[in-house]
């Protein structure tokens, strides 16, 4: 649950930062023309895609390697010879 909680917290925070820094380089463009249709469809749909895609894959390794050094620490602790045994 913890977990969750701080990815979601994390990742608003990134994509909120990602968003007005996209927002904010759109508006101080030189361009006097602007599509805003296409700026909509980046901030709602390509920044959602870079989530989903990368943001999310990353906490999924960070949450793995966890995994697998608190299963090791236990497994060390419980018997040490076996794990040495099952690690080689």
């Amino acid at each position: 649950y913890y977990l969750e909680v701080t990815e979601a917290s994390i990742t608003k925070d990134i994509n909120v930062k990602i968003k007005q820094g996209y927002f904010r380089e759109q508006y101080l463009s030189s361009e006097m023309v602007k599509d805003y249709s296409s700026i909509i469809s980046v901030l709602s749909n390509d920044l959602r895609l870079i989530e989903e895609n990368y943001f999310r894959q990353i906490f999924e390794i960070i949450s793995s390697i966890l995994l697998f050094i608190v299963s090791l620490s236990f497994m060390l602790y419980l018997n040490f010879l076996v794990s040495i045994i099952f690690i080689v």
